[in-house]
């Protein structure tokens, strides 16, 4: 299992985090860190 970190929820964050979830392997776990608690 991996755990990939992703840094920032611009839109290229936000835009990885989604297509590493349709790609990767339900196992492997995605964490997008935020400065702020909302994306907006």
């Amino acid at each position: 299992m991996a755990r990939v970190v992703i840094l920032g929820t611009g839109i290229a964050g936000h835009q990885t985090a989604l297509h590493l979830r349709r790609w990767l392997p339900r196992k492997h776990e995605i964490i997008v860190v935020s400065p702020n608690a909302d994306w907006n």
